[in-house]
C-alpha cells in the first residue's frame, strides 16, 4: 500500500510541476523523474488587421499586371542592349533562331529584374515568360509604326529587314508571315 501512495504523491508533484511551468515563458517538453527538459516558447504572429488583408487583396492583381509589363520591357532592354554589346546583326541569321534568342535574353532578364523586384514565385515567372512574348509582338509591329525611332535606338539595318520581310500586325515565324 505503501508503494502505491508513494506513486501517488510522485505523481501529483509531476502535475504540480507541469502546472507551474504552463505559466512560465517555455514550453514544456518532457518531465522525467528527476530532470524537467524545457524550450523556449514560440512566439506566435499576430493576425494581419482587415485593412493589410485589403490592400494585399488589390495588390496581387496589381503585381500580376507589374510582372506581364515587366516581360515585356524585359524584350525590349534584352533587344536594345543586344544590338549595343554584339554590333551590327547577321542578315544570314534564322530569323526563327534570333527570334528565340530574343526571347530567351527577354526571359533571363525578366527572372532578374523579378528576382530584385520581388516578383519571383511561379505564378509571376509565368506572367513575366508571357509578357516577354506579348513584347516581341509589340516590338515587331512597333518597328512597322516607327522605323526611324527604332533606326536610332538598335540597328538600321534590321529595321529595314523587319519592315521589308513582314507586315503590319503580324509576326514571322518559320518563314510565314502570320497576321494577326
Amino acid at each position: 500500500m505503501q508503494a502505491i501512495s508513494q506513486n501517488h504523491s510522485d505523481f501529483a508533484a509531476r502535475l504540480a510541476r507541469i502546472e507551474r511551468n504552463i505559466a512560465s515563458s517555455t514550453q514544456l517538453l518532457f518531465v522525467g523523474v528527476d530532470e524537467v527538459y524545457q524550450m523556449p516558447r514560440r512566439d506566435r504572429k499576430p493576425k494581419p488587421s482587415r485593412g493589410m488583408v485589403l490592400i494585399g487583396n488589390i495588390l496581387y492583381p496589381v503585381s500580376m499586371t507589374a510582372a506581364v509589363a515587366l516581360g515585356a520591357v524585359s524584350h525590349a532592354v534584352g533587344q536594345v542592349a543586344r544590338y549595343h554589346v554584339q554590333g551590327m546583326p547577321n542578315l544570314k541569321a534564322n530569323p526563327d533562331v534570333e527570334s528565340l534568342v530574343q526571347i530567351v535574353v527577354g526571359i533571363v532578364i525578366s527572372m532578374l529584374l523579378g528576382y530584385f523586384l520581388g516578383l519571383n514565385s511561379r505564378a509571376f515567372t509565368t506572367l513575366k515568360s508571357t509578357g516577354v512574348v506579348l513584347g516581341a509582338l509589340f516590338i515587331h509591329n512597333a518597328v512597322h509604326l516607327y522605323p526611324k525611332f527604332f533606326a536610332m535606338v538598335t540597328s538600321e539595318i534590321w529595321v529595314n529587314q523587319i519592315v521589308s520581310h513582314t507586315k503590319l500586325y503580324s509576326i514571322l515565324w518559320r518563314g510565314i508571315c502570320f497576321m494577326l
